[in-house]
């Protein structure tokens, strides 16, 4: 807005109203810029959240408050268990073997140890640079995106007051969803009190001896028949339709209503040419699981601004975190793999073991169930720690030599000591009764990491139509990460689990000493032309020890420009349009160890593991982003678009070497990865009146990503001993799952060619010796209502042979893609007078998950598919060939437990859609005004805010596990999207009450 001021002799007033700009039009930003940028004369995409946004619902930590506001932003629990961090990706992957995390600043420090242990409440605002285009200004080590954090300073305060927040929230965590499973089973059961037909032998019955069987049958208070070895007796017909005589409610045994808590404090002031925040934070967090301890974090941090001359400031940032967190075990062992086979007549709660300690370990009848086990004895007698102790500090010192010109230096350092110890005591006990002499495992590391810089900056004006800002720039960093690792086991003594006290080295000690260094330099350079064509250059040199010798520097550049058109041209309607450009390089740099030759210590002597790469270098990623921006007049509506482009060559992939080599793999640059994604933001002001305010805003993404070259033999992966249903080949999509697929269709069999050749009339694999079960699949008809009865995998000829013949045939097929069709986050912020309502959706549609956690446990007969009582009863005939065929619709055990449990193989029983809606965030605040707290008394209080917090409250989705916002616990969770008996995500329901002074 412009006025014309005419000036006279004398006094002159004048009143300007302020005007609200909830939508952030004009906001300024600094990330992957020469300068601090109005956001209208950006030529790349910089996504910010500001304090508002960011406090409504404050994240667990500083990373999680920004998920769902900004487009092309990604997060996924690897863990939900408390204390743990998502994993982050900004637009496409750029690593096909490698994660998608972004590099993260938080007030001018690097950190490359996570922001768990930082509060949410501590951040004033979030930058976010998504890719190449826009963080190039970050070298080697931002193909990921840069993800900048800052502080609360004091500096927006009223200029001499002192203003003190309080801020307590306390609640309770609990499980929205669920596992439910069979209340059947298959077991052979007395025919009258004390009497097995099926065996001859009798529980209870007096005319066999007391031998174990009488025991068993005490302990387990039921009616199954056993054999002559103790064991059950599976029925004839194996069809799980025999009821629990006792159903002990796992789930709820386990999964419990835990407690969350948080307190913090801060007090802040501007005055003069000083401006701090100090604050401290506690939370404390029980998660949903028996017994655990869970997360407990204090922070304190101290910001500080000086302005020391008119042409000289300093600031001054510090900040001391310390956690503790008890945890669980996750994957194979932890409490929810146990669950998953436990048979339900087992009370988990009994007391007590020989030794006194609670939940009995002896599972009755184990042997007949393999990998059972009591979680709530394990959750009581292993203990698992993780320790946390970090100091971040920086420093800036700003000298404006000249009106044009100003030299900045800058100092980072970052430092995190984490002890992370698993302990299973002396005398503990295994699911048969059995005792063990306890292990140890400990993990310890202690990391630092130091940046620091300077810099020069001119702003100079040629004429009155261009400006030019130019920033020249040199930059050191030096990592030191220091690490180790032992356990020992057979202990001689109970409860000392120390390494003294242990006779067994279970496996080797490993231990390292890593130190990296890197060396950097930049220029990057804008001309604003005339307020409406903006042009931004760079090149950025960096030198890295984590490259190889023969390629120790690598070169990064950036192109961009913008185009302001509603400077030009008068639109109706349009207040501000821009189109705006930019092609920008960025690396990713390789691992401390990749370049060097390992050898392994056997037996005393050495064993060739790694061969080292003189030659290895960062992958490079280049990225072309084109955009517009819109803001409708009255600033109501604005509307942005961004479609990119990457492509990452030199990927950093370890390839299996021949077996002539005397090394078994090397670390080398092959393959290349191409993503694309569409970006959408749009924001509304639906009302904007003085006293009520309505804001809506939409973000969307849709991203497709395609391994373009790969060298290498195509590959299946997994991790621990998940299903290996991760693919990477050329020309495959990055996250498609492949496996086994079950024949639907009868015209599928004669895909395969052994099949094709044996369906001729009366032959093996003719149409009328299969048909479709009740369930959809292909099976052969004289299995059909047997124990017997499978459905069939799909057999295709992969390579062609002479003279029409199949020379390979295979049953991998593409059976699943983990990426989303799109995602759809929706914002709404409402207020009116001092009522007001935020809340967050996210929505994601398509792709699919591989539920392993189902997979695994099909062998246990708990899935609630293998209950078969509600299904009508098999006709007699069933196994008998005849037309019609009889209905059987009960199914035997092997139907499922050996055929789609399919030995742990992936197959496409397990595919489920991802699709989801979350309702993530809803808070409703009311405020009390200080005028309001005066006239009861409450003189010294400036505003009291109550109120009412849910986060993940509620999910809409078709996946029949715990949660479809799932990840596998190891790799890149975007790609290894597999249920696999994680820590599930939980509900969180709390109450604030917020004071300032």
């Amino acid at each position: 807005m412009t006025r014309t001021v005419t000036l006279s002799a004398g006094e002159q007033e004048q009143n300007f109203q302020l005007a609200s700009d909830p939508l952030r039009l004009e906001e300024v930003v600094v990330t992957g810029v020469a300068e601090a940028t109005d956001r209208r004369k950006l030529p790349m995409t910089v996504a910010s959240v500001n304090s508002d946004q960011l406090q409504a619902v404050p994240g667990a930590s500083a990373l999680q408050a920004v998920e769902g506001k900004v487009a092309g932003v990604r997060l996924v629990p690897n863990s939900a268990q408390p204390g743990s961090e998502p994993s982050l990706r900004l637009r496409g992957a750029t690593s096909i073997g490698g994660r998608q995390d972004p590099l993260v600043i938080v007030d001018g420090v690097i950190t490359r140890y996570g922001l768990a242990d930082i509060a949410g409440e501590d951040v004033e605002r979030v930058e976010i640079v998504k890719g190449a285009a826009a963080s190039a200004l970050y070298g080697s080590d931002a193909a990921n995106g840069v993800v900048q954090v800052f502080t609360k300073r004091g500096a927006s305060l009223p200029e001499g007051g002192v203003r003190i927040t309080t801020r307590v929230e306390g609640g309770a965590n609990n499980m929205p969803s669920r596992l439910e499973f069979s209340h059947h089973h298959a077991w052979e059961v007395e025919q009258s009190p004390g009497y097995c037909a099926a065996t001859g032998l009798a529980q209870d019955d007096p005319s066999t001896p007391a031998d174990e069987s009488e025991i068993w049958t005490v302990a387990l208070n039921s009616n199954y028949c056993l054999n002559e070895n103790g064991s059950r007796v599976i029925r004839p017909d194996q069809i799980a339709k025999n009821p629990y005589t006792t159903y002990y409610d796992h789930w709820n045994a386990l999964v419990n209503s835990g407690a969350f808590w948080t307190g913090y404090a801060s007090v802040g002031q501007r005055s003069g040419g000083t401006n701090y925040s100090a604050s401290f934070e506690e939370t404390r967090n029980k998660g949903v699981i028996f017994g655990l301890g869970g997360y407990n974090r204090q922070n304190f941090r101290l910001n500080v601004d000086q302005q020391m001359r008119s042409n000289l400031d300093a600031s001054v940032s510090a900040f001391y975190g310390k956690s503790t967190n008890g945890r669980a075990a996750e994957g194979s062992g932890g409490p929810f793999f146990g669950l998953m086979f436990l048979q339900p007549d087992v009370n988990i709660k009994a007391c007590c073991n020989p030794d006194g300690t609670p939940y009995i370990a002896n599972v009755p009848l184990s042997g007949d169930v393999a990998n059972d086990f009591n979680p709530l004895y394990e959750l009581n007698t292993r203990k698992i720690d993780q320790d946390r102790n970090r100091f971040t500090g920086s420093g800036r010192l700003r000298w404006r030599i000249n009106p044009w010109l100003q030299a900045e230096g800058t100092f980072g350092y970052d430092q995190e000591a984490q002890q992370y110890t698993d302990v299973t005591p002396f005398g503990h006990y295994a699911s048969t009764g059995a005792t063990d002499k306890g292990s140890l495992y400990l993990q310890s590391k202690n990391d630092w990491q130091a940046n620091g810089g300077v810099t020069l900056t001119s702003v100079r004006h040629f004429g009155s139509q261009i400006t030019n800002t130019t920033k020249v720039a040199a930059i050191f960093e030096d990592q030191r990460d220091r690490f180790l690792q032992s356990t020992s086991g057979g202990f001689v003594v109970p409860r000392v689990p120390e390494f003294g006290t242990g006779t067994d080295a279970l496996v080797p000690s490993l231990s390292y000493d890593a130190r990296i260094r890197n060396e950097n330099f930049y220029g990057v350079t804008t001309f604003d032309i005339r307020d409406r064509y903006i042009l931004d250059g760079l090149v950025r040199r960096d030198g890295s020890s984590l490259f190889g010798p023969n390629n120790r520097w690598a070169t990064y550049y950036r192109v961009s420009g913008a185009w302001r058109v509603t400077q030009d041209i008068n639109l109706p309607g349009i207040e501000e349009m821009r189109l705006r450009a930019s092609y920008g390089t960025a690396g990713l740099r390789p691992g401390f160890n990749y370049q060097y030759e390992i050898l392994s210590v056997v037996g005393g002597n050495f064993k060739a593991i790694t061969q080292g790469n003189p030659d290895l270098k960062p992958a490079r990623s280049a990225e072309l982003e084109v955009g517009t921006n819109i803001d409708f007049k009255g600033g109501r509506y604005s509307l942005e678009y961004t479609y990119a482009q990457k492509k990452t060559r030199d990927q950093i992939i370890l390839v299996d070497l021949p077996a002539v080599a005397w090394f078994a793999n090397q670390w080398q640059n092959v393959g290349s990865l191409r993503a694309r994604t569409h970006e959408v933001t749009f924001a509304a002001r639906v009302i904007n009146q003085p006293s009520t305010q309505l804001t809506l805003n939409i973000v969307g993404d849709r991203t497709r990503q395609v391994i373009t070259d790969w060298p290498l033999p195509e590959r299946l992966y997994r991790f621990e001993q998940m299903p290996a249903a991760f693919f990477l080949g050329k020309n495959s999509d990055l996250g498609v799952l492949y496996g086994n697929h079950w024949i639907r269709n009868i015209s599928e069999l004669y895909d395969d060619p052994a099949k094709a050749a044996l369906n001729g009339p009366g032959q093996r694999w003719s149409p009328d010796s299969v048909m479709v079960n009740e369930d959809g699949y292909v099976v052969r008809k004289s299995a059909y209502g047997t124990p017997n009865e499978r459905a069939i995998k799909y057999v295709y000829c992969k390579l062609p042979g002479p003279g029409g013949t199949c020379a390979i045939t295979s049953n991998i097929v593409k059976i699943g893609n983990a990426n989303p069709d799109f995602n759809l986050s929706f914002g709404l912020n409402f207020n009116m007078n001092h009522f007001s309502v935020n809340a967050l959706m996210d929505w994601s549609h398509g792709g699919q998950l591989y539920n392993g956690t189902r997979q695994w446990a099909f062998q246990a007969t708990r899935d609630r598919v293998q209950d078969q009582a509600g299904k009508p009863t098999n006709a007699a005939t069933c196994g008998v060939v005849s037309d019609p065929m009889p209905a059987c619709p009960q199914k035997a055990l092997p139907y499922y437990g050996v055929g789609f449990y399919n030995g742990l193989d992936p197959d496409d029983f397990f595919i489920e859609s991802g699709s989801y809606a979350k309702l993530k965030e809803f808070a409703i605040h009311y405020t009390f005004a200080g005028s309001t707290l005066r006239s009861i008394g409450l003189r010294n209080l400036g505003e009291l805010r109550v109120g009412l917090v849910g986060r993940n409250l509620f999910t809409i989705t078709k996946y029949s596990g715990l949660d479809p916002e799932v990840s596998g616990l190891f790799g890149d969770p975007f790609q290894v999207r597999m249920d696999w008996f994680q820590y599930p995500q939980f509900r969180s329901l709390s109450a604030v009450v917020e004071i300032t002074y």
